[in-house]
Order: structure tokens, then C-alpha cells, then sequence
């Protein structure tokens, strides 16, 4: 239960911050490392549907445990979007129609940009460092790029009037660029 909580508060520590700093990526970086170092030991700190996708690929986790996990991260996340826009005194969740408009190259960009976050973790696991310093680096570079990279900084962004079809497809991208990158690793060890 408490691996279950730890994602869920450390996701909604992200979201949290995504939105009440406007996704600003040095206070994403900044949440992220603490609350990394604060869940690392009882949840493995994914507090991402791509990075636990990824886990789930490479076999380090269930499915049963990965879905469990995802629930949580989502749950934890929708909640501090509501409290941080109730804060700013901001309409909660208005979502606009379904589909919107969004290009390949989006998508394309939202799965690199997962994928290169999984890297990132595994290089940093690989060379004994705390992988919370490498997933602050990848954050700082590619949030000032345009590339969400993470699925609740996504979910942050859909808070708006923002189509809920973009948020599912963008969504779909990262988990695809983290398993894609993850068989790679798995595959190249």
C-alpha cells in the first residue's frame, strides 16, 4: 500500500508544480529531485505511466503492478491539478472537444522525448548515480523545447479547453518511446 501512495503523491507533487508554475522547468526539475530521493526506496519513484511502462517491458514489474501503478499516478495527478487550479481560483478541467488538431512531428517529439528520459535513467543507473539528477537535467533541457516528456506534465497541460484526444495520443507516445527504449536497453545488456 505504501509504494501505492508514494507514486501517487510524488506524481501529484509534479503535477502540482507543473501547474502552479506554469511548467516552468527549473521548479520541475526542483520537485522532481525531491520527491525522487524522497520515494526512490518505497515505490522505485517512477511517478510517470512511461517510465512505469517501461518497468512493466522490461520485466521488472507486473502488469497487474504496472496497471495499479498507473492508476495511482493518474489519480494522484488529476487531484493536485484541481487543488492547484482551485488555488489560483482557475475553472477545473475544462476540456475541449475531443479530437483537436495536433501534427506528427508533436507526437513524434512527445515519444523521443520519453524515450530519452528512459536513457537517461539507465545511463545513470548504470554509472551509480542517483538517477533524480538525470531526470532534472532532461527536464531542464527539453521542457524549454516544447516536449512535455512526462505524462502528468501532459496531463497538466489538458487543463484548459486543451482537446482530451491530443492528451490520450501524446500520453500514448511517451509510453511508447519509454518501451521502446527499454526493450532496446533490455536487449543491448
Amino acid at each position: 500500500m505504501k509504494k501505492y501512495l508514494a507514486e501517487a503523491l510524488g506524481t501529484a507533487l509534479l503535477a502540482f508544480t507543473a501547474v502552479s508554475t506554469g511548467g516552468n522547468e527549473m521548479a520541475v526539475a526542483g520537485i522532481l529531485v525531491i520527491a525522487i530521493y524522497g520515494f526512490i526506496g518505497i515505490s522505485g519513484a517512477h511517478f510517470n505511466l512511461s517510465v512505469t511502462a517501461t518497468m512493466w517491458a522490461r520485466g521488472e514489474i507486473s502488469l497487474g503492478e504496472s496497471l495499479k501503478y498507473g492508476v495511482c499516478q493518474i489519480s494522484g495527478g488529476v487531484l493536485a491539478i484541481a487543488l492547484a487550479l482551485f488555488l489560483q481560483n482557475k475553472a477545473t478541467f475544462v476540456l475541449g472537444d475531443m479530437t483537436g488538431s495536433f501534427t506528427l512531428q508533436q507526437v513524434i517529439s512527445e515519444c523521443i522525448a520519453a524515450a530519452l528520459l528512459m536513457m537517461t535513467i539507465f545511463v545513470c543507473l548504470r554509472k551509480n548515480l542517483h538517477p533524480a539528477w538525470g531526470v532534472a537535467i532532461i527536464h531542464i533541457v527539453l521542457i524549454p523545447m516544447g516536449m512535455m516528456i512526462n505524462t502528468s506534465i501532459t496531463l497538466s497541460t489538458f487543463t484548459d479547453g486543451n482537446p482530451l484526444g491530443m492528451l490520450v495520443v501524446f500520453a500514448l507516445a511517451q509510453i511508447t518511446g519509454g518501451i521502446l527504449v527499454g526493450r532496446l536497453d533490455k536487449a543491448l545488456k
